[in-house]
């Protein structure tokens, strides 16, 4: 144990432990993905409540939308509460509460009834995934560490999306949810390796002032608009194949090679990072989101290799637009409170996502889903555009006055 007057350096800590640094990544990246077992192959998931449980298209999108309100509003609550309370009970208990709502959905078919489960299921996944981002964000190399959370996020998704039509054939929906129960209790061993408590590494950006209110609001739109039209599209894009006649493996199939180019999206995104700025790459990778939504609006029985590459190139850009989003956040705000503000402005676009989609008719009425998510996309353009704008302002006005421009456009 220390006591007062020991020093010991970062990178000592580091040398002495590096097993147990190497064990708390690796829990935070398990407890990160399992609040996302559900949500990462969502489109499978409302399939199978279609196909398996004989709900409407409609009705899996509000139990879809239900799971992604809960885990929203968990995200806000530990925006605030995060660096107050002790971790490691918060992780046992979204531990448990994620697994009683997942074991619930074993028991019921009504959408209500599924919809409240599913809702119980995202609080204690919110609170999950809301620590695990915080902790990863506390190592020394964020960048890094992020872009292989991601991976293995996305890399889940790929098989899982892949795999699901053979495990609904062989377990159903009821043997679906017994194994997540499963998987989310064993996740148990894990929280002794997180930190009990929060921690940061703050890095105040000198060169550029807070953002006014405007461009806040700007930032906060705009992402909140992206991830609306990113929640409204994932959710149904099996069901937009199925309509389309495409066929269900080869919808999977799509879905699964899409995870994959996610993962390069993301992985580039941290690799560049801003070394050629971000105005480029935030605003190309949501125009990208936007026009190949409208070129999957377009397919039919015949276009299955469209279908894939518009669903790959959708995927590309949306992970693309999630950590430049982010980074950008924290450059243009040297108080620390976008970040979090951003991350709570995302999951209320996804929670309201499969719930926007389910009144615009789900895919009863593709071509109308279509338009709403491309007229978002470019909404949510405009609105970064607003952003970049007020920052080149505040940067001319900094170099006017003697002070450094940050390389944040």
């Amino acid at each position: 144990m220390m006591q007062p007057g020991d020093t010991v350096t970062v990178e000592t800590d580091l040398r002495v432990m590096p097993m147990d640094r190497r064990f708390s990544v690796t829990a935070a990246t398990v407890l990160g993905i399992v609040p996302v077992l559900v949500f990462i192959i969502q489109p499978g998931y409302v399939q199978g409540l279609v196909d398996l449980l004989g709900l409407t298209g409609s009705q899996a999108g509000y139990v879809a939308s239900a799971e992604m309100t809960g885990y929203a509003a968990t995200v806000i609550a530990l925006s605030f509460l995060s660096h107050r309370l002790p971790w490691w009970p918060m992780l046992i208990g979204f531990v448990l509460v994620e697994a009683l709502g997942n074991a619930a959905c074993i028991f019921g078919k009504d959408p209500w009834f599924l919809a409240t489960a599913r809702f119980v299921a995202g609080l204690g996944a919110g609170g999950l995934s809301s620590l695990a981002f915080t902790a990863i964000g506390m190592t020394r190399n964020p960048d890094r560490e992020f872009g292989f959370f991601i991976m293995w996020i996305l890399g889940y998704g790929a098989v899982g999306l892949f795999g699901l039509p053979s495990l609904f054939d062989a377990v159903g929906m009821r043997g679906f949810h017994m194994l997540v129960v499963a998987v989310t209790l064993a996740s148990l061993v894990f929280v002794p390796f997180m930190p009990k408590a929060a921690g940061s590494h703050l890095e105040e950006h000198h060169d550029v002032p807070s953002l006014p209110r405007l461009g806040r609001w700007a930032a906060i739109v705009s992402i909140f608009l992206f991830f609306l039209g990113c929640g409204i599209l994932w959710a149904y894009i099996s069901l937009i194949g199925d309509v389309r006649n495409l066929g269900k493996q080869a919808v999977a199939n799509a879905l699964s090679l899409s995870q994959i180019t996610g993962v390069a999206g993301a992985l580039m995104a941290g690799i560049v990072g801003a070394r050629f700025g971000r105005k480029l790459p935030l605003g190309g990778s949501i125009l990208v989101c936007a026009g190949s939504t409208a070129a999957i609006g377009m397919v039919d029985a015949h276009a299955a290799l469209l279908f894939a590459s518009m669903v790959c190139l959708f995927n590309f850009a949306w992970n693309v637009a999630q950590p430049v989003y982010l980074s950008a956040a924290a450059a243009l705000d040297n108080e620390g409170r976008l970040v979090p503000q951003m991350v709570a402005s995302q999951s209320c676009g996804l929670a309201a996502g499969p719930f926007v989609g389910a009144v615009l008719g789900g895919e009863r009425d593709v071509m109308l889903l279509i338009v709403v998510v491309a007229a978002l996309f470019l909404c949510a353009a405009v609105s970064i555009a607003l952003l970049f704008r007020l920052a080149g302002l505040m940067a001319i006005r900094g170099a006017s006055e003697g002070g450094a421009q940050a390389a944040v456009l």
